[in-house]
């Protein structure tokens, strides 16, 4: 049987435009996280950058602009490797995740704005 589960992260940016939030430990192959734009005037920039990496294992699991001014879906996914060559296969697969928190790094948000995030595993 599947599960599925998600973690909301809230980020508020400081007066230089950056923040950093966690989500709590999770476990799981990463399937999306959902960027919801604020509806107020305190929206991040569309030149914000984010940055979402694994806080033990350093591995990043997204790196983008937020360049669009509406919420925003990212399926992010790693690339197979052959077993015995270590060469690239061609195929994607979802990420794991395993016992900890992700760490979202915002800069160039605007000083004081807000952003919604949400991790969705299984």
């Amino acid at each position: 049987m599947t599960f599925v589960r998600d973690e909301a992260v809230e980020i508020v940016t400081n007066s230089s435009g950056e923040s950093t939030g966690f989500s709590q430990n999770v476990s799981g192959l990463l399937q999306a996280i959902h960027y919801t734009r604020s509806s107020t005037g305190t929206a991040m920039s569309t030149s914000a950058t984010l940055t979402v990496t694994g806080e033990k294992s350093g591995i990043t699991f997204l790196s983008r602009a937020l360049t669009d001014t509406s919420d925003l879906t990212f399926q992010p996914r790693g690339r197979t490797h052959y077993s015995t060559s270590g060469a690239e296969s061609g195929g994607e697969n979802q990420l794991p995740v395993c016992n900890e928190r992700l760490k979202f790094v915002v800069s160039a948000g605007g000083n004081g704005k807000t952003g919604s995030f949400r991790v969705v595993l299984i």
